[in-house]
């Protein structure tokens, strides 16, 4: 909070046996929202046991394919987070929610990396399985949405009635957003696009991913200041990864600032020179 009070802390003990660990969740988040006088929502609570494991080393494998999935539009990370899902998923055939996550990190690396016919393929049959396990799911139908927009030639309307349909269960998802802004702004909807975009940073303002698709929309309206001050913060969010400073160069090149544009993309050229 903004005056660092300590507003909750407790101890929870128990043993983490199969089984065990999301009814140990649950009474985590219910023991937060409590002491903060907050409610959950049925569909908060749904969402903590809904097409879960109860296998511990499935879901260790799900909780490692996040972590990298959260390094987007780098395709190495993206690569490790298929092969956690996939393991998740061959470790229990049933885990539903790792299979659609397996899914739409399938569908967005088709489009972006890999159009093959195999990695199609995979995307699928990631849809399909989520799909036949917890069809009524909202990842599930994010999933869905996900290869309709990203693997499926016009499926974009397609895609969209899915992620209004996921917008009500889960309103504060930042894939969700993602997904609609970039099916928007194919659309040519930039204002749309920017308006998901920019919901998506307010909740996760740490993410440099959702910072550059602000900027990048933002420069398709030619709005170039406010592209650079963007990509700026993406820089500082994340110092180390490529695409702000390129994407920097792009809109200083653009806006007529050659010899800035110049410099950037030298300075990027060094630097992967050197590593």
């Amino acid at each position: 909070v903004e005056d660092s009070q300590e507003l909750y802390s407790d101890t929870l003990t128990a043993t983490l046996n199969s089984g065990i660990l999301f009814t140990i969740q649950q009474q985590i988040a219910r023991r937060v929202a409590d002491a903060l006088a907050l409610t959950l929502r049925p569909q908060t609570l749904g969402a903590l046991r809904g097409g879960q494991t109860t296998n511990p080393e499935a879901y260790r494998a799900y909780l490692q394919g996040s972590i990298h999935a959260a390094q987007f539009l780098v395709p190495t990370e993206q690569l490790m987070a298929i092969q956690y899902f996939t393991q998740a998923t061959t470790i229990d055939p049933g885990f539903a929610l790792a299979w659609a996550r397996l899914a739409q990190l399938e569908a967005v690396f088709y489009a972006l990396y890999d159009r093959t016919s195999g990695r199609l393929a995979r995307v699928e049959r990631a849809v399909a399985l989520a799909d036949s396990l917890r069809p009524r799911d909202a990842e599930t139908a994010l999933a869905r949405g996900y290869q309709a927009a990203f693997s499926v030639r016009g499926g974009r309307e397609r895609a969209m009635a899915e992620f209004a349909s996921v917008r009500k269960e889960l309103p504060n998802s930042i894939e969700l957003l993602w997904a609609m802004g970039s099916v928007y702004r194919a659309r040519g909807d930039v204002d749309s696009a920017f308006a998901s975009f920019a919901e998506a940073a307010r909740l996760d303002p740490r993410s440099p991913v959702i910072v550059f698709e602000e900027a990048v929309t933002a420069f398709l309206q030619r709005r170039y200041e406010e592209a650079e001050a963007l990509l700026a913060r993406a820089r500082a969010l994340a110092p180390e990864w490529p695409v702000a400073p390129l994407g920097l160069a792009n809109v200083w090149f653009h806006a007529g600032d050659l010899d800035s544009a110049r410099a950037a993309v030298r300075s990027r050229h060094r630097a992967a020179s050197e590593s």
